[in-house]
């Protein structure tokens, strides 16, 4: 999925709402491998896109709800964040595990 450099929260999320849209009328996976990345942060000293935390938040939510409402399971992978923070890289990338705990039962 083509993306500007810089896109933030708003139309982030609209493009990935139509891509997961997409995905859902062409495959049915029985799992989903989801490679959380958090250099899309608007901060990332690397990635050229422009989500904030909620942001990320909000995507997370969003793709984990899509595949898991259909009952598919969702393996979530940190990855990508290159900061010379380690604490707050380590917060950006605790988001998944947030949201994801939100699905458990």
């Amino acid at each position: 999925v083509p993306l500007v450099d810089g896109i933030e929260d708003h139309a982030y999320l609209k493009t990935l709402a139509l891509a997961l849209e997409q995905i859902r009328s062409r495959i049915e996976p029985d799992i989903v491998f989801y490679n959380a990345g958090v250099d899309v942060h608007c901060d990332d000293r690397l990635g050229r896109l422009g989500l904030t935390d909620f942001g990320i938040e909000q995507r997370d939510r969003m793709v984990i709800s899509h595949f898991r409402s259909r009952g598919i399971p969702v393996c979530g992978v940190i990855g990508g964040g290159y900061s010379n923070d380690v604490l707050r890289l380590a917060e950006l990338l605790s988001i998944l595990h947030r949201v994801a705990s939100e699905f458990a039962y």
